[in-house]
Parts: C-alpha cells; structure tokens; sequence
C-alpha cells in the first residue's frame, strides 16, 4: 500500500546537533536520523528501538511536533509487520498537531489503517480529511489520490470506466520518476475485474521495479498479490514457488507475522491431505509464538477479500 514514506516525513525534523561539553547532545531527530538509516537497510528491530527512543526524548522534551513524528515513523513499522490494530492505537493516543502538515500526514496514516482493517467508509472519510487540510505539498496530494483510487476499488468495483479514466489522469500529473508506483495500483484494477492474466503482468513490472531498487518488502507483498493470481487461474505450482518466496522475504525481514499470513495460503494449493493437515497443524503452533496471528481469522479474511478461493480438503 502506497504510504507517506518515512524517507519524506523526516525532512520535517530539523536535524540539530548542539554541541555540550565537546559531545554532541542526543536529540530526537538524531534518533530518528538512526532510526531511518536502520530501516533503510532492512533493520526493522533497530529501527523500533531508535523510533522509540526518538519517542521517549519528544516526551521528555515536552516536543509534540517530535512526539507525533516518533509515532508516525513507529505506525511505519507497526503496518509494515501488519499489525494495524496497534498501529490504529497509536495514533488515536494523539492530540491534534498544531502544524497543518503534521495534520494531513496523521489523517492519511490514520485512513490507510482504518482500510487495512477493513473499515472502508472511515478510511474515505479520514483521507477527504487530510485533503482538505492545506499541507502545501503537491506530493502527497499525488499519493493521497492513489490511495483514495485504491479505496474506491474496496467501495465500489462497478464504476470501472469511471476509475480508469481517474486513474489515467493522475498518472499524467505524477512525474515520470513517481509513475512506477502506479503499476501496483492498476495491478489491484486488473483483479478487481478478475482479469488475473494481465494483472499477472503489471505485478511482474511492479517486483522488477522494487527488486531493482532492493524494496525488498513491497517486493515480498506484490510477489504475494502475484501468487492469489495464480490460485485463481489454477496454476498452483507457480502459485506455491510464489508463497514460498514471498514468506521467505518477509522471515528475512523479521517480519513474522507476514511472513506466517502468506505461508497459510498455502492451504488454498497444496493438494495431499498429509501435507495439508502437516501445514495446518505447523502454522497454528508456530503462530502461538506470534502475536496477532489467528490462522481461522487469516482465511477467512482472504476468502473474503478474494471470492472464490475455497480451502483444499
């Protein structure tokens, strides 16, 4: 899901160093500058532990500005390793920034939660919210629209032509360096009207375009998007290559949970009984380990975003 990159929102921070006593003083945006370094090499434990660092000093310094940016980069890795329920927690915690920019960027990370957690109607409320705030910023404005197309998708499939003429215009106006992002986007079209052939074709330009450029974690979740395609069209041996290399992404990551929610669609493909039943049982002992994991909650949340698919017995 395309989302306010933390790349972006840490030019808000003003990086100070001020020296004391020869040493430079520690500051939350110091912390946060580690913080991104981390998570820009795929460290996603030493990025929590600096983003939280970053937290605590905001808090201790009475910096909301700080506060609301240590939560924001902490709800970053809370979606990222799928647990939306924590990250909605986070946010709801904070009071309203006083900076319109700040503003805008916590009711766009509020709205993609709100979606990822199944509550479409608030996620187009929260997102027209943080358009109508003047953030000044025609990048985000871009990237908000995307979601709000994506939203649109989940709201209503039947307006297609309507969608497809929105979507052509806002690939106009992104710059040619930003349009790659939009192949994901028209991938998710793709299944919508479950023309799974060529959508099977927008994700493989959306994995060349990350792995180029070692996303390794939108990698893992379009190879993800890849396999559902493939279950649909019947073709399990490329769908399970698929789970496995995906899951596979996310265990390197240390994103376990992820990782656990895309090997159970192997239960949608592996056909002995055996086998079938070994998985199962794995998964749910594994997934005692894991917080937020409920294996029964998992399928069913994929039958239900993705008719059709039935369990193999």
């Amino acid at each position: 899901m395309n989302k306010p990159a933390s790349g972006v929102r840490l030019f808000i921070w003003m990086l100070l160093f001020p020296m004391l006593s020869g040493l430079y003083a520690v500051t939350a945006p110091h912390l946060a500058q580690r913080g991104l370094d981390a998570y820009k090499k795929g460290n996603y434990e030493s990025a929590y532990l600096y983003f939280n660092r970053a937290l605590e000093k905001a808090v201790l310094e009475a910096r909301e500005d700080w506060k609301v940016m240590a939560v924001l980069n902490l709800t970053d890795l809370d979606m990222d390793s799928e647990r939306f329920i924590k990250a909605e927690k986070r946010m709801e915690a904070l009071s309203r920034p006083e900076s319109h920019e700040l503003e805008a960027l916590l009711l766009w990370k509020r709205s993609q939660c709100a979606f990822r957690l199944g509550k479409s109607d608030q996620a187009m409320l929260l997102l027209d919210s943080a358009l109508a705030v003047d953030a000044g910023h025609k990048e985000y404005e871009l990237a908000m629209q995307q979601d709000r197309l994506r939203y649109r998708l989940e709201n209503d499939s039947s307006q297609t032509e309507q969608w497809l003429y929105d979507f052509e215009v806002l690939q106009k106006e992104t710059s040619k360096a930003k349009r790659p992002g939009l192949v994901e986007l028209r991938a998710l079209y793709e299944m919508q009207r479950r023309d799974y052939k060529s959508a099977l074709q927008f994700w493989k330009k959306a994995i060349d375009y990350n792995r180029d450029r070692r996303k390794l974690l939108r990698m893992a979740s379009c190879i993800r998007e890849q396999a559902l395609c493939y279950i649909a069209l019947n073709q399990l041996e490329e769908a399970n290559t698929l789970v496995l290399s995906s899951s596979g992404i996310y265990e390197q990551l240390g994103l376990h949970l992820p990782s656990l929610k895309t090997q159970a669609l192997q239960l949608f493909i592996l056909q002995d009984p055996g086998a079938l039943a070994k998985l199962r049982r794995d998964l749910d002992l594994i997934g005692q380990g894991v917080n937020g994991f409920n294996l029964a909650i998992v399928l069913s949340q994929y039958q239900e975003s993705f008719p059709g698919l039935s369990l193999r017995q």
